[in-house]
């Protein structure tokens, strides 16, 4: 896997975990601020080096990916594992199954649709 594909994949991953658990607490979804919120967070957090055009692109995603993901794999995402992706340094925390599960995924996704970014 390359660097760009695993990278990209950490930012799907990151803003469709951050989909469902809003989603799954207040029964509504990211607001699109609350989605270029995030992504500049994680931008951020992993020292820039992604352009804005690809966090764009994976941003409009998350959303459908999300809703896609969540008819078949439930949430079962831990406390700690919550709180890792909203720590002041946000990250995905691999030790837990739903992550990688959800992280799978996104590759699967990014591969299977082609994505130019």
């Amino acid at each position: 896997m390359t660097r760009s594909l695993r990278a990209r994949a950490e930012l799907l991953t990151y803003l469709v975990i951050s989909q469902i658990l809003q989603q799954s607490t207040t029964a509504q979804w990211l607001s699109e601020e609350q989605v270029v919120l995030a992504a500049r967070r994680w931008h951020r957090a992993k020292g820039g080096r992604d352009d804005w055009l690809e966090r764009i692109k994976i941003s409009g995603r998350a959303r459908g990916v999300a809703e896609s993901l969540v008819r078949f794999v439930p949430l079962t995402l831990t406390c700690r594992g919550a709180v890792e992706l909203y720590a002041v340094v946000p990250r995905l925390d691999f030790r837990e199954s739903y992550i990688r599960t959800v992280y799978r995924y996104c590759v699967d996704y990014i591969v299977d649709m082609q994505m130019t970014i």
